[in-house]
């Protein structure tokens, strides 16, 4: 964003600029309303691993074969919930509205985690998905780079050595509607470059090069 920011400023006055990019200036960026959270209240949250700190049901959940996530934002999601799961103590009244729930965040996360455990993952996203209900499977990485969407993206690519032998890698995030053509080509080989880096870019004479070679200092 901050080259894309410096090229269009770079049209209007043609001027370039340095883009000055720090990990820790981006990851502080990155919490956004939070830090304004903390800023107006003086409170400093502790960590809640996958949960959320306002919404709940809101986490990841174990099931008999891995893990699912399940986000009750809305307080009709938790109505829909409950077409799900057939869990008596959720049926108070009290839990209808966000502000019990959370109060009882403990509660309804184990007791949840213990009704889900008793079928698979894909029994539970067809019927949550069913009423409507966001969930997703927590994916293991075989089963990310299996998944219909990502390889129906081109996220998985067929990735040749010049050597012999091929494998498979990520592909491209990036995707362009008019110049979307895509080709995905292995690192080059040890020194495979070195001639053209230095004739065409250090102007070293075929000559000079001769001598390099002759003297092993490329091969």
């Amino acid at each position: 964003m901050g080259v894309l920011a410096a090229l269009y400023e770079r049209e209007q006055s043609g001027l370039g600029q340095h883009v000055d990019i720090s990990m820790l200036d981006c990851q502080i960026s990155m919490l956004n309303y939070m830090a304004t959270m903390h800023f107006l209240s003086g409170d400093v949250p502790h960590p809640i691993g996958n949960s959320h700190f306002v919404h709940v049901p809101y986490n990841s959940y174990p099931t008999a074969d891995g893990h699912i996530i399940i986000a009750v934002i809305f307080d009709s999601f938790w109505d829909n919930l409950l077409e799900v799961i057939d869990e008596p103590a959720f049926r108070d009244e009290k839990y209808r509205t966000q502000p019990a729930r959370l109060a009882d965040k403990e509660f309804i996360d184990g007791r949840l985690g213990e009704i889900l455990c008793t079928q698979s993952s894909e029994h539970w996203l067809a019927l949550l998905t069913e009423k409507r209900i966001p969930c997703a499977r927590v994916n293991r990485l075989d089963e990310a780079l299996a998944d219909e969407q990502v390889l129906s993206r081109n996220m998985v690519v067929e990735l040749t050595h010049p050597e012999g032998g091929s494998t498979r890698g990520p592909g491209n995030p990036i995707k362009l509607s008019r110049t979307d053509e895509e080709s995905f080509s292995p690192a080059p080989l040890l020194g495979q470059h070195t001639e053209a880096v230095l004739r065409d870019l250090l102007g070293y004479s075929e000559g000079q090069l001769a001598s390099l070679r002759d003297t092993g200092a490329v091969a």
